[in-house]
């Protein structure tokens, strides 16, 4: 009897009638073989399509999100956690052999950066130290042995700028060639390496005078500052066209990301010693290769995230519709940017319309 009296219920949605349906009536339309079975769905996702585009604290997170899936960013997060896994160990044998020539005759100072360093890899830093050795030789030799392990080191780099540039939908054409992309690259690994580096030494010097819960909260926002300058300036060298992004679209961006890092930070020891748990039983003496890929990985998705915020601010994605039949002035934007992104020469013109629009 009650399937009749819900399928009369629907019937009657379908042609304008008024019966009620109880909320538990919403949980067992699928059982009706009819065509207007998703009409009481549809309208349940239209009213909150409605909602959360009058809403900006949903509309805007909504569009992140969004925007993320159709720029790929778990792609471009996987991207860069191949190159940044393999740039890894070639970019700490770099700076442990530096350290060597420049300390050479302060070996507790050498060794107290590098341990700095190897902090943004919770409970693996120590295993990354104890495996990975200074370069020996000298003049000529060394230097070129240490240019060639840079030069594999700057895939990290170049995926973070093409990542940018596909996130703020860059055209081709604008996008650095030889030597600029190269000088960019390497301009990144260094201020970003010394950049990270500085901000763990400068948190961890605030935090070791004292532990208590106040300074501890002080180191924080210190590695906080330090870490929004680092992603500033590497988001303001890795975009192309960078001039043309307002400040507030790259205040949001670095901020994100440099949150999002001292979060990580903070919970990483867990996140990581729960998810080696996990691995020890299944892969023994790989758990650690593959927790520290675990760690970038996650470290990637945040970066990925903070450029796809800063995009979203800057290019005023939002908000977006759940419907795709029905566009918003923000979903034609995007769409069209992620058609003209792909421009690779002068000659060349791209222009979108839409169906719906004369």
């Amino acid at each position: 009897m009650w399937r009749s009296w819900l399928a009369r219920s629907v019937r009657d949605a379908e042609v304008g009638g008024s019966s009620p349906l109880t909320p538990t009536s919403l949980y067992v339309t699928d059982i009706i073989p009819a065509n207007g079975r998703f009409i009481i769905l549809n309208r349940l996702v239209n009213s909150a399509d409605r909602f959360q585009q009058c809403h900006k604290f949903l509309a805007f997170p909504y569009a992140v999100i969004k925007k993320y899936g159709e720029d790929n960013g778990g792609y471009q997060a996987a991207l860069l956690t191949y190159y940044g896994f393999l740039s890894l160990f070639p970019l700490l044998l770099v700076a442990t052999s530096v350290l060597q020539i420049i300390l050479h005759s302060h070996p507790n100072i050498r060794s107290d950066v590098i341990g700095h360093a190897t902090q943004y890899f919770p409970v693996l830093g120590e295993q990354l130290q104890s495996n990975v050795h200074t370069a020996h030789g000298a003049g000529v030799a060394l230097v070129i042995g240490l240019l060639l392990t840079l030069w594999g080191a700057k895939g990290v780099a170049d995926v973070f700028q093409y990542s940018l540039n596909h996130i703020w939908h860059v055209p081709r054409i604008k996008r650095p060639g030889f030597p600029s992309g190269l000088l960019k690259s390497l301009a990144v690994i260094i201020l970003g390496g010394i950049g990270l580096v500085a901000a763990s030494l400068l948190s961890g010097l605030a935090a070791g005078i004292d532990h208590t819960w106040a300074f501890r909260i002080i180191a924080s926002l210190v590695s906080i500052l330090v870490l929004y300058l680092v992603f500033w300036t590497i988001f303001r060298i890795g975009l192309a066209g960078a001039a043309q992004a307002s400040h507030g679209a790259l205040f949001r961006t670095a901020l994100t990301a440099a949150i999002g890092v001292q979060i990580l930070q903070i919970f990483g020891g867990y996140l990581v010693t729960h998810e080696l748990g996990k691995l020890k039983h299944l892969y023994g003496t790989f758990a650690a290769t593959l927790g520290l890929l675990f760690w970038i990985y996650l470290e990637a998705r945040l970066v990925m995230y903070a450029a796809v915020v800063g995009a979203v601010y800057d290019e005023r994605l939002w908000p977006r519709s759940l419907d795709k039949a029905n566009l918003t002035a923000a979903d034609r934007q995007a769409l069209k940017g992620q058609a003209k992104r792909e421009r690779s020469v002068i000659p060349e013109k791209i222009s979108v319309g839409f169906k719906d629009q004369k």
